[in-house]
């Protein structure tokens, strides 16, 4: 487009207006064309800069928009849209620089007081940023998305009551989708955080309302399961209902048809999972891939996690066919799948996060199990199997499934053993000065109100001993001061309770000589948590659930010859650690056999379980080329 110096100043209005309006190739032809015209045209590079940030060219974006504060420096506006498009390259630094030299121009510049108030959050700085946060509110106390900044900043700092208001108020304002997930998504966290996990559900069921269904749906029944309130009946309800109302929005029925003739052909498995890298997920299957019977079968592994890092080798290596769909949309992984062409398709995600759930509404293989990942019915009408244990789904809960019940003979995943990087005590330390620790590695959303106070009855009858707690959030001093608070309001003493920073997974294996009993917690209890814990020698003492999620640490202990260590009742629970805690003698003698009790167990023969489970996709392929619809299976 060929533009003349003196109508340059129209053209430039023409280019606002076509940007504003979403005509973004005219828009480009235009500034273009002005910048033929006149290439120091500071506001036309401006334009452009924004127009790539628009298209999702944040590189691009940054080279127009260097030139543009080259040309006016003086231009504040120009040096806050610098920042936004390295902020979305992740150069952080050079970001942070660029709106504080917007603010030093114009220090009221509301977007850049905002900007600079998320970037200090994520670089963990939420001091300073709620100084910028609280600014822009003060300017524009309206805005839902600075009053959720500010909320958010707040809640880093453990000021969770403080926190709550604003996101309150920021719910209470006209906002987009996005930002109403962040509103919702922070009043959930704080709900969790502070233990109020029926709040946390309600606050899920407002997100329906408010937010894309399906994410919502799928975060809603995960949570159902950390609820002593809610029974499996109700979490068969909800599941079923949900679901039910998600699949007309979903494309239909692709399934191919089978027939007896292929009963005997070598079998296509797909493992479609988020969760295949630095996760218990991939952990528990690499040694079973790695053991599959190649002659009988071939596994294809689909990952579709959302982070940067690669995958490791070993995985990779197990399986015949690695597919990289992380890039993929829910459309293209469905035709990936189809022209896969497989026979089972194996789910390991169910409703956790990083799921591709939509794929699974339409059917894509003859067979779609559930297994490993998830810790109940998904709902899915088109999920034929869920791979259980004598566990896990007793024969009376199978009521509650909208799959049928595949039960493997012992568990329904076994271990490698770990391999602990510092020698094990053989007994509790005796140091003069030492205390009794307890201790909990758990996710905090398990760790409940109810859960709290359990633990703060045990340590009442024990005053000498601690409580020692490690989760990956409790990171920054704001964190740890909820959790403390929590503690504290459930009768425990701040005395007694250790907060300490995660470690990496070795050294948490290692750091389990410093403790004495793991306290396990209810009704969702630990599952490759207690099983680190007892390959460490640590006892782990767990209550008896009423759900799969609940009966974890019970299977591992009744399995490797412990029942002693399941309690059927708060008070039993009590009792059970506070007399081993008064008992050295036990905790000693634990201490030296629990590890190889487990080793003997079925728990750790991954072999056998390998054969177990591809013998279980063998009969369920042959049941659905005699188009048998059976009745719940068991290996026992």
């Amino acid at each position: 487009m060929h533009i003349k110096k003196r109508h340059i100043p129209e053209a430039l209005e023409e280019a606002v207006l076509l940007f504003q309006q979403g005509v973004l190739q005219q828009a480009g032809a235009v500034l273009t064309g002005i910048l033929k015209a006149d290439p120091r045209q500071a506001e036309a590079l401006h334009l452009l800069g924004l127009l790539a940030l628009k298209q999702g060219k944040p590189a691009e974006a940054e080279s127009w928009l260097v030139r543009a504060v080259k040309l006016a420096p003086q231009v504040a506006e120009f040096h806050n849209s610098l920042g936004v498009a390295l902020r979305k390259q992740d150069k952080l630094g050079e970001a942070e620089r660029s709106y504080r030299r917007c603010l030093k121009l114009t220090p009221d510049h509301i977007e850049a007081l905002d900007n600079l108030g998320t970037l200090l959050r994520h670089r963990n700085m939420p001091e300073e940023a709620e100084q910028y946060c609280r600014r822009a509110v003060a300017l524009q106390s309206d805005n839902a998305k600075m009053l959720a900044n500010l909320a958010g900043a707040l809640y880093e700092q453990g000021l969770a009551k403080e926190s709550k208001q604003f996101f309150e108020q920021a719910l209470s304002k006209e906002a987009d989708k996005g930002t109403l997930k962040v509103i919702v998504a922070g009043l959930i966290d704080i709900a969790c955080a502070t233990g109020e996990m029926e709040e946390c559900r309600k606050l899920h069921l407002l997100g329906f309302d408010k937010i894309h269904p399906f994410h919502e749906v799928c975060a809603y029944l995960m949570r159902l399961n950390y609820l002593s309130t809610v029974d499996s009946a109700t979490l068969f309800k909800e599941h079923s209902r949900r679901i039910s109302a998600l699949i007309p929005y979903y494309p239909p029925n692709r399934m191919r048809s089978v027939d007896r003739a292929e009963m005997s052909k070598k079998l296509k498995i797909g493992y479609l999972s988020p969760d295949l890298v630095d996760h218990p997920v991939g952990w528990l299957l690499e040694p079973i891939i790695s053991l599959s019977d190649r002659e009988r079968f071939t596994t294809i592994l689909y990952d579709v996690h959302m982070r940067d890092y690669p995958p490791k080798d070993g995985l990779r290596r197990a399986c015949d066919v690695w597919r990289d769909c992380r890039c993929l949309s829910n459309e293209q992984l469905t035709e990936l799948i189809i022209q896969d062409d497989l026979d089972i398709l194996i789910d390991l995600a169910g409703h956790t996060g990083g799921n591709r759930f939509p794929v699974l509404i339409g059917r894509l293989a003859p067979l779609q199990v559930s297994w490993l990942g998830y810790f109940n019915t998904t709902g899915l009408p088109t999920m034929d199997w869920l791979l259980a244990d004598p566990f896990s789904v007793l024969p009376d809960e199978e009521q509650y499934y909208t799959e049928r019940i595949w039960r493997l003979p012992h568990y329904r995943f076994a271990v490698q053993p770990k391999e602990i990087k510092a020698e094990l005590p053989s007994d509790s330390p005796k140091d003069p000065g030492h205390r009794f620790v307890f201790v909990s590695c758990n996710n905090l959303a398990k760790i409940t109100l109810q859960v709290l106070e359990v633990w703060a009855a045990i340590l009442q009858q024990l005053p000498e001993a601690i409580l020692l707690v490690r989760w990956k959030t409790l990171v920054t001093d704001g964190a740890k001061a909820i959790f403390s608070e929590r503690f504290i309001a459930a009768g425990g003493s701040s005395a007694q309770l250790r907060i300490e920073s995660p470690l990496v997974h070795e050294q948490l294996l290692a750091s389990y000589h410093e403790t004495d009993l793991m306290l396990d917690t209810f009704p969702f209890s630990g599952g490759v948590t207690s099983l680190d814990a007892l390959f460490a020698g640590v006892p782990v003492v767990t209550m008896a659930g009423d759900r799969m999620a609940g009966r974890q640490t019970q299977a591992f202990l009744e399995l490797s010859g412990h029942p002693e260590l399941v309690a059927h009742s708060i008070d039993e629970y009590i009792a059970i650690a506070v007399d081993l805690a008064k008992d050295s003698e036990r905790i000693a003698q634990l201490r030296t056999t629990l590890r190889d009790d487990l080793l003997r167990s079925p728990l750790c023969d991954v072999k056998q379980f390998t054969k177990d489970l591809e013998a279980a996709y063998r009969a369920m392929w042959e049941g659905r080329c005699h188009n048998v619809d059976t009745a719940a299976v068991s290996t026992m």
